[in-house]
């Protein structure tokens, strides 16, 4: 469970680094994020956590799921922590060729207009959810910032594809030959989802790589009209036992917000 909050999920997947940095007991942590594994256990322990670009920090060591997608990424208490602990970690390593250089800073220039979502795309979340994230909107407008409604749709339906779409068989590719010696420890619906992916066909994920092509563009548009976008990092903060009886369907409502 998270530390503050024993009862309630730690976030799953790079949780551990996370709640080890919330419980005071590292200052920095260390995990990855292909769907959300760097920033759900963040907001979940109440931590900061930066996914960068993929590339950004090399995966030298990462077991892969989607290596087109993943990204590894930090925990820290603040925000300053946070991003020169990315900066340090951050540049082009021969053992990744899809490394980059080192980003001189994570500044993504002057910010005048934040996007924010609308009621229907914030449908489903919870009252504490919503009341944190008028909150947050409200200072937002009391510092400066002018306001923009957006329509989001295309970064929701881009998310979609990764689970529901055929990318899952990258995690097939990576691991599925290992689930499929059935070891014992493996987490029983993990294995499901990856080993359902073998009956993927190289058909189905060229029609969703051109599907992505069309969500991306349109979701480029959004940069026309707003500088950074603010969203909640998860709708809900569930109770362990929410999970274990329907571990699917609480998951992939946590990664509505950090899929795309």
């Amino acid at each position: 469970g998270a530390p503050a909050a024993p009862e309630r999920s730690s976030g799953g997947s790079a949780s551990g680094s996370a709640a080890a940095v919330s419980a005071d007991e590292a200052d920095i942590g260390v995990g990855t994020d292909t769907a959300g594994s760097g920033r759900v256990p963040a907001a979940c322990c109440g931590v900061v956590g930066i996914k960068g670009a993929v590339g950004w920090v090399p995966t030298r060591g990462v077991v892969p799921a989607c290596p087109s997608f993943d990204c590894t990424t930090v925990f820290a208490r603040t925000i300053s922590e946070a991003a020169a602990a990315m900066i340090e970690m951050a540049g082009h390593d021969e053992a990744d060729p899809s490394s980059r250089p080192r980003p001189r800073d994570l500044m993504i220039g002057e910010v005048a207009r934040i996007g924010i979502l609308d009621d229907r795309a914030l449908a489903g979340c919870t009252a504490s959810v919503l009341t944190g994230y008028r909150a947050t909107i409200a200072a937002a407008s009391a510092a400066g910032y002018d306001i923009v409604e957006i329509a989001a749709s295309a970064y929701f339906d881009a998310g979609a594809l990764l689970y529901e779409g055929s990318f899952v068989a990258e995690r097939n590719a990576s691991v599925g030959e290992f689930l499929a010696s059935a070891p014992p420890d493996a987490d029983p619906t993990v294995a499901s989802i990856i080993s359902g992916a073998a009956e993927l066909s190289a058909t189905d994920l060229a029609r969703d790589i051109a599907t992505l092509s069309a969500h991306r563009r349109r979701a480029a548009e959004i940069w026309d009209d707003v500088d950074a976008v603010l969203m909640p990092t998860v709708p809900e903060h569930p109770r362990i036992e929410a999970i274990a009886e329907d571990p699917i369907g609480v998951n992939s409502r946590l990664g509505r917000f950090v899929t795309g």
